[in-house]
């Protein structure tokens, strides 16, 4: 809470004294009750109403130079000088900054052919279940889901999307290796579909590690295929992720 300046002191105690309580006098200046108690016993001992001197480095700067440190600051708010106080007296947090990458969206959206597998099961979703449950409710029927051991079935699809349309779904049995991603996938389809279109069009795939087996890199440089580049900790941008939801 703000500090009582001096007047302020000097009006709080001609309350006091004219019969006042003290947590309606300090509600009336917006401060803590214990702040009156300690300026009328300041008060009694002292005689005077003025404000004790502190223990600590005393202040450097006046009024106008804190505004002039929070218009700078305002006006660069990348500026490097850190002066805590002062930001938070002006009402300025200091913290880390939002990044915001830059990629050309028109390339990656026009001239990029998605793909993607999902794994279909008939009893559950493909991943973890989780559950928001509150404590010693493990058990309790609301909180328990019932499921098959063996999943019930499922099916793998292979997909692929482009600006202009789509790729019949490719079905897929058993699990996609390396091998069979390149005899059924790379072969068959993707550079089927590339070399119709004039070799314009650049491939975006997953990180699994069926797509970056070497049988599979290897056919990629052989065949001239584009492949858009993922680096690492990089946000996976990739529009097919939306569908399967």
């Amino acid at each position: 809470m703000p500090r009582l300046r001096q007047n302020e002191r000097d009006r709080a105690v001609g309350m006091v004294q004219a019969g006042m309580r003290h947590i309606d006098v300090a509600n009336n200046f917006g401060v803590f009750k214990l702040t009156i108690t300690r300026l009328m016993s300041s008060l009694s001992q002292t005689g005077s109403s003025n404000d004790r001197r502190r223990s600590g480095h005393p202040r450097e700067t006046t009024l106008r130079h804190d505004r002039r440190i929070r218009f700078t600051h305002l006006r660069d708010q990348f500026f490097p000088a850190t002066i805590p106080q002062h930001n938070h007296r002006g009402d300025i947090i200091q913290g880390y900054p939002p990044k915001l990458y830059q990629i050309g969206l028109d390339r990656l959206v026009t001239q990029c052919h998605f793909s993607d597998e999902f794994r279909f099961r008939l009893r559950r979703s493909d991943g973890t279940m989780r559950v928001n449950r509150r404590q010693n409710e493990r058990y309790a029927d609301a909180c328990v889901h019932e499921c098959d051991r063996f999943g019930g079935g499922d099916v793998m699809v292979w997909a692929g999307i482009t600006h202009c349309g789509r790729i019949d779904l490719k079905f897929i049995n058993g699990s996609l290796i390396g091998i069979r991603y390149r005899d059924e996938i790379l072969s068959p389809i993707v550079q089927q579909f590339i070399a119709r279109h004039g070799n314009r069009y650049t491939f975006s795939t997953g990180q699994a590690m069926g797509h970056v087996a070497r049988v599979c890199t290897q056919y990629i440089g052989q065949n001239n295929i584009d492949i858009l580049p993922w680096p690492g900790l990089s946000p996976d941008l990739s529009p097919i992720e939306h569908l399967w939801d």
